[in-house]
């Protein structure tokens, strides 16, 4: 089976046949993984990068590791740990595989086993990037035990010269210390240092220099792929690309048992319109993997441009973005689609938005200046804007009335987008709220099948009760 989407969108093909270049490690899996997934025994080779310290950047790493490794010809493919859309993807311009996210928080750790084992048995190597947070770090080692990687703590040379252990203190030492920020110094210093503070050895390093130029990277002429490189010759200097790739070979992999991956049956393919443009363009790939493993085809369209839906659409799917002004005074200006999307909703389908996605569904959308600018107005409520003053933030919360998706009584975990705020609601649109700091706040609102949630969930994390509720859009008229 294989399912593929727009290019421009980056989804990762699944073919139901691996064909790996690496060979099968002869070893039993661990018991742990033996109990998750069965005793289907071969290896992915992974490496996990644990940011240990808030000046430990890891996109330098990523960036030159990427580039070593594509020396190598292996492919790689990066992961996350949180399951937010906002996140910066780094690599993707550089390899088109958008980076996946196994969020154990949302997910929980079956479901992150099966979405990794299915996604990284299509590349050469799996790097998982974990960001220094302290409130998510024994998520983190959870996660590291879950799919039993290799992990490689990241910190700055600063974290060395201070030479008193990490706070917060490790569950276990890691496999390997890599500094970030180190100036011409003695390997043999920095292998002691980094045993006095995180008990392992040195691996790796890179330079100050390197930190710099991928900090300031937009004020550099260079393209991607030349600062990447530069990267990989600065990490190489002081790390072993050979260490590395026996590291990441070094643990067998139990793959999960093959089982019937609930698929939409109806007499035709469900079709999706993902919103998609230069500011309408942030989703989960992991999400839309799943529509398409349902069973789902995947259009794009253009809302800042287009002047109609593309035809026999059941779902219209608005992803989030950074908006401005102009964007949003040319979907004001846009007529004709704002009244296919009416159209759409009075046939009872289905529009799903997430974030600023929501804006178009909106009575109208307040701006930063405090400038009204209407929308479609299939949502009784006004759409506010403002500056984000920190990154989307972890929520839970439980549906109050079924609509699409959202179940009375399922409780749902994702994320809460900081830039944008509901206000004037109109009576009974409501669909869920979350408690914050002053009250309740309105996350998820409905109109019929249209719904516009301010959180971004994870699609895929439930997929039988997605697989219903796509069919149920297919069939709804």
């Amino acid at each position: 089976m294989t399912f593929r989407l727009a290019p421009r969108i980056g989804i990762l093909p699944v073919v139901a046949d691996r064909q790996r270049k690496r060979p099968v490690v002869e070893a039993s899996p661990s018991t742990r993984a033996s109990e998750v997934c069965g005793d289907m025994t071969d290896t992915i080779p992974r490496l996990m990068l644990m940011g240990l310290s808030e000046r430990a950047c890891l996109d330098p790493v990523l960036l030159g590791l990427t580039a070593a490794f594509g020396r190598n010809s292996w492919q790689p493919q990066v992961y996350t740990d949180t399951a937010s859309p906002e996140m910066v993807d780094c690599t993707q311009p550089l390899y088109g595989l958008a980076m996946r996210h196994l969020d154990l928080w949302v997910l929980g750790p079956e479901r992150c086993y099966e979405i990794f084992a299915r996604t990284a048995a299509m590349v050469d190597i799996a790097l998982i990037r974990c960001d220094f947070n302290p409130e998510r770090n024994p998520l983190q080692w959870r996660l590291a035990e879950c799919l039993d990687t290799p992990v490689i703590a990241v910190v700055h040379a600063s974290d060395l010269d201070r030479g008193i252990p990490l706070t917060p203190p490790l569950p276990r030492p890691p496999d390997g210390v890599l500094v970030t920020g180190v100036s011409r110094q003695d390997p043999r210093t920095l292998s002691q240092r980094a045993l006095s503070i995180a008990q392992a050895p040195f691996i790796g390093a890179i330079s100050q220099d390197a930190v710099t130029q991928a900090t300031r990277q937009a004020r550099f002429p260079k393209t991607l792929d030349q600062l990447a490189n530069d990267l990989a010759d600065q990490l190489l200097e002081f790390t072993s690309l050979d260490h590395l790739c026996n590291l990441a070979t070094s643990r067998p992999f139990s793959f999960p048992s093959s089982s019937d991956t609930p698929r939409v049956c109806a007499d035709r393919p469900l079709r999706i319109a993902a919103a998609w443009d230069d500011t309408c363009h942030c989703y989960l790939p992991d999400a839309l993997d799943e529509l398409q493993l349902l069973g789902a085809e995947i259009v794009d369209f253009a809302p800042s441009r287009c002047e109609d839906l593309p035809e026999n659409v059941d779902v219209v799917f608005f992803g989030s973005g950074h908006v401005t002004e102009d964007y949003l005074r040319s979907l004001a200006a846009n007529a004709c689609l704002q009244g296919a999307l009416r159209a759409h909703v009075c046939r009872n389908k289905v529009v799903y938005a997430e974030g600023t996605g929501a804006a178009i569904l909106a009575q109208a959308v307040e701006t930063p200046d405090g400038e009204l600018i209407p929308m479609t107005g299939i949502l009784s409520a006004v759409l506010r804007v403002h500056s984000p003053t920190s990154a989307a933030q972890p929520i839970e919360l439980e549906p109050a009335r079924k609509v699409w998706v959202f179940q009375p009584g399922v409780r749902m975990r994702g994320y809460l987008s900081e830039g944008v705020r509901f206000c004037d609601i109109g009576a009974e649109s409501v669909v869920a709220q979350a408690r914050c700091e002053n009250g309740p706040t309105p996350v998820v609102l409905a109109r019929k099948n249209c719904v516009a949630s301010l959180a971004y969930f994870h699609l895929g994390a439930d997929p039988e009760a997605l697989a219903a509720a796509l069919l149920a859009a297919q069939t709804t008229h």
